[in-house]
């Protein structure tokens, strides 16, 4: 999805969904390793270097959930500063279904890299008809 205004376009959206229970903001701009050039040159001009620092402040319902790229560390620190009011992990899930058990101890996350053919990621792990990807990870 592309938008000429992102910011003010989507300050909208949140600011009308206020009544909603919770309203979940992916913070990547792309499913790459651009992610963070593309992000830093998107805020390089703005006051705020990230899009939670617009639509936080205008949420009036439950609960603001960030997405896209945290770790566990991240995610504690966005909340705990009242960035965010959640945090939700799709692609940790996906290579760790024991995800809060690693969490609450500490153990090592499996990551993409563990995957039997990047090649699929989109088409089998994320949104394929089986559990490959899902299923066939080791467990903690």
């Amino acid at each position: 999805m592309k938008d000429s205004d992102p910011v003010s376009t989507f300050s909208y959206v949140v600011k009308a969904l206020g009544p909603i229970g919770f309203v979940e903001v992916c913070e990547l701009f792309t499913f790459d390793h651009t992610n963070a050039e593309v992000a830093a040159a998107f805020f390089a001009d703005k006051d705020h270097k990230n899009i939670r620092a617009y639509l936080k402040p205008l949420f009036s319902g439950l609960a603001y959930v960030v997405n896209g790229g945290y770790n566990q560390a991240q995610a504690n620190e966005v909340i705990s500063n009242g960035e965010a009011d959640l945090a939700s992990f799709g692609i940790h899930y996906l290579t760790n279904s024991d995800l809060p058990e690693k969490f609450a101890s500490g153990a090592t996350l499996d990551g993409l890299h563990n995957l039997k053919d990047m090649s699929k990621l989109w088409t089998h792990y994320f949104y394929g008809k089986t559990g490959e990807g899902y299923t066939d990870l080791s467990v903690y």
